[in-house]
């Protein structure tokens, strides 16, 4: 009696026209090691379903080995993503152009806070200079009143 897995080898050849010769050429096994399949006497070894998988990559094992699922695997869904990536593409651009406003007024805040920082530094100066200005004008006072003092006398 043929085993199943030996029908699926069979109905491989057969689903890719190949000749038994053909195949055994393929897969680099003997003629003989294939007839005996077909024939049922043996069943294919890891060694030959190793190579079957490797030489049909489209072949869906779980059909092969258990006899479950469709003979191909099912080829995963194409989907364009184009206009997506399009506008993420845009979305990005957008986003580093906001990036680079932001970074520009970054910029102008730093410069407008250290002109600041050294205008409060010049006011403090003038501030103190004032009071250095008031206390010299008080003492020319004093010396002017000492010196009209000392001509009245």
């Amino acid at each position: 009696m043929i085993e199943d897995i030996n029908k699926r080898v069979i109905h491989l050849l057969d689903a890719y026209n190949y000749s038994k010769s053909q195949f055994a050429l393929e897969l680099g096994i003997s003629l003989s090691i294939l007839t005996h399949i077909s024939s049922g006497r043996n069943k294919p070894g890891l060694d030959m379903i190793q190579k079957i998988l490797a030489h049909f990559t489209d072949l869906n094992p779980d059909w092969l080995l258990h006899g479950t699922g469709d003979m191909k695997r099912n080829k995963p869904k194409s989907i364009d993503m184009t206009s997506e990536l399009e506008q993420l593409k845009s979305v990005s651009a957008e986003l580093a152009g906001f990036q680079s406003g932001i970074n520009q007024v970054l910029d102008y805040h730093k410069i407008l806070y250290e002109e600041i920082a050294h205008l409060q530094t010049l006011s403090h100066n003038i501030t103190k200079m004032g009071q250095k200005q008031n206390q010299l004008t008080e003492r020319i006072r004093d010396i002017e009143n000492s010196i009209l003092s000392k001509l009245k006398d």
